[in-house]
């Protein structure tokens, strides 16, 4: 009985010495390794983000959906030759994306149509590229572009029952234009924001009757980015 209860006091002994042993390094393990030069703690489950991810960003895809007011001079060398002043209505389309962070690169179809004195129209279709730089994170953009399309201005019949047939247009045939675009964008969510451009426009008509159509416009601009 002696030699047992000896023994049963060693391992007691032994089991109480091995729990000292080990609760430290328990503890040891569960404290935070200081973090150097102020780094923040990293999650694990965070994946980095992509170029394109980021909300609020001009880095990826590119729509912009556009429509406003114009004011126009139409200037036609023809055999009725005509210098007026008028105003009309103009949309755009523009899809592309960005290259680098807030540069974008577009394809453009813009239309243009509206009236001029002596009781005459003009309508203008263009397609062509455009380049856009936004500063942020101000989300204010300047750009610019080029197009190839159609124009015309005369004294249209506006009656779709009348008979008599339109009178030579003043200037009428293909043409190429150029405009730049400055504006200003405010975001409504992680994608899409509004906003305000404005765009000077110079259409050259260059078949047999020939003229030129200058635009400023004032539109209200959808963006998708």
């Amino acid at each position: 009985m002696i030699l047992r209860a000896k023994s049963i006091h060693r391992v007691a002994f032994a089991g109480l010495l091995a729990s000292l042993l080990v609760l430290p390094s328990e503890s040891r393990a569960a404290e935070p390794v200081p973090l150097e030069n102020g780094d923040e703690p990293q999650d694990q489950d965070a994946t980095p983000r992509r170029r394109g991810d980021l909300p609020r960003e001009h880095d990826r895809f590119f729509l912009r959906l556009g429509a406003g007011v114009s004011a126009d001079w139409v200037s036609a060398h023809a055999s009725a030759p005509v210098d007026s002043t008028g105003g009309g209505g103009n949309f755009l389309l523009a899809v592309g994306g960005c290259p680098v962070k807030s540069l974008v690169v577009t394809s453009e179809l813009s239309m243009g149509m509206g009236g001029f004195s002596p009781s005459s129209t003009y309508v203008q279709i263009q397609v062509g590229g455009a380049l856009y730089y936004y500063f942020m994170p101000a989300n204010v953009f300047i750009g610019g572009g080029a197009g190839y399309g159609f124009a015309s201005a005369g004294r249209h019949n506006m009656s779709l029952l009348s008979n008599r047939p339109d009178p030579p247009a003043y200037l009428d045939g293909s043409a190429v234009s150029g405009h730049l675009d400055v504006g200003k964008e405010w975001w409504v969510s992680d994608r899409w924001g509004i906003g305000l451009g404005l765009r000077g426009q110079y259409t050259r008509i260059v078949d047999d009757r020939k003229g030129q159509i200058v635009s400023g416009q004032l539109y209200l601009s959808a963006t998708f980015n």
